[in-house]
């Protein structure tokens, strides 16, 4: 299978096999084996994303007697779209599906079929901005200009001559005093 498109292969199988040490099915993804299946004669499900050009291999090894099949139900692509962003230098954003995390991919943006998403943009400093993006046909974008500064306080400290301070912040680890000795 080559996909001319961003698309999720999902399908059921069944590897049935006549001995158990040989590989009744193997799944790859180029040269990558994505999922190697001794004979169960039991159905299970397979699910992976392609990108444009990937070719999906779907080959069944032969037992130790040369009998052996491999059966495929509820084959069903569906097509994925691209969702980029853009967003404050230094903030982060995290994309969840019914409250779940999806990793976006190397270059930061995600990969994702048609649906409604929820997300957050963070950064230390700053109040975080929660948002939903739907994704219908086509590509899209998240864009968030800016993010609102959290209100600072300060504290004083009394630190007798040659002892130091370390201050250490819940989610932004250790911080750094500045020159004048105040920490932002």
């Amino acid at each position: 299978l080559t996909a001319n498109a961003n698309v999720r292969v999902s399908f059921d199988f069944d590897a049935d096999n006549d001995c158990t040490y040989s590989y009744g099915f193997l799944i790859e993804k180029g040269d990558v084996a994505l999922k190697n299946t001794q004979g169960t004669n039991e159905w299970q499900t397979f699910t992976t994303d392609l990108s444009a050009g990937d070719i999906l291999y779907l080959n069944h090894y032969i037992g130790c007697n040369r009998t052996g099949t491999v059966k495929v139900k509820n084959f069903v692509l569906t097509p994925l779209h691209t969702v980029t962003t853009s967003i404050p230098s230094g903030a982060t954003i995290e994309l969840y599906d019914n409250g779940e995390l999806i990793a976006s991919n190397f270059s930061g943006s995600y990969v994702v079929p048609d649906g409604t998403y929820t997300y957050t943009v963070s950064q230390f400093g700053y109040t975080s901005q929660q948002g939903q993006v739907t994704v219908a046909g086509a590509d899209t974008a998240i864009t968030v200009d800016a993010l609102v500064p959290v209100e600072s306080k300060t504290i004083t400290f009394d630190v007798p001559e040659g002892a130091a301070v370390t201050v250490n912040h819940a989610t932004a680890g250790q911080m750094t005093a500045q020159e004048n000795g105040t920490y932002v």
